[in-house]
């Protein structure tokens, strides 16, 4: 969808930050480590976009984002936390990653189908 349209802006929601070992991932990722779904799918989505395209939407006191992922979110180092940006910058994104309990409600208008 990405690659037909430009104006196609996807919400991508997992279920929870809960970390499990994903067998057959991509390279760059070790097997030493645990993930959370969200986390897998920006980091295989970081490999064809761009952190002016990709966003991972993280709460505030989220612990665990991978070090090379945090480039992706608006992670404030001085003070370890995500901030959440106005809805007017997250609809800049094309595509947007969260958990189903940090994801928007309403929820953001779907552009699929259009």
């Amino acid at each position: 969808m990405l690659a037909h349209d430009e104006t196609t802006r996807i919400l991508v929601c997992a279920p929870s930050n809960r970390y499990a070992n994903f067998p057959g991932l991509s390279k760059g990722f070790t097997t030493d480590k645990v993930y959370s779904a969200a986390d897998v799918f920006v980091k295989e989505l970081s490999r064809s976009l761009t952190t002016n395209e990709l966003f991972r939407l993280c709460a505030f006191h989220r612990k665990g984002v991978p070090v090379e992922l945090r480039a992706y979110s608006c992670y404030v180092e001085e003070s370890d936390v995500f901030n959440i940006p106005p809805l007017e910058v997250l609809l800049t994104y094309r595509v947007v990653v969260s958990t189903m309990y940090i994801s928007p409600t309403p929820p953001l208008q779907p552009t699929h189908g259009e």
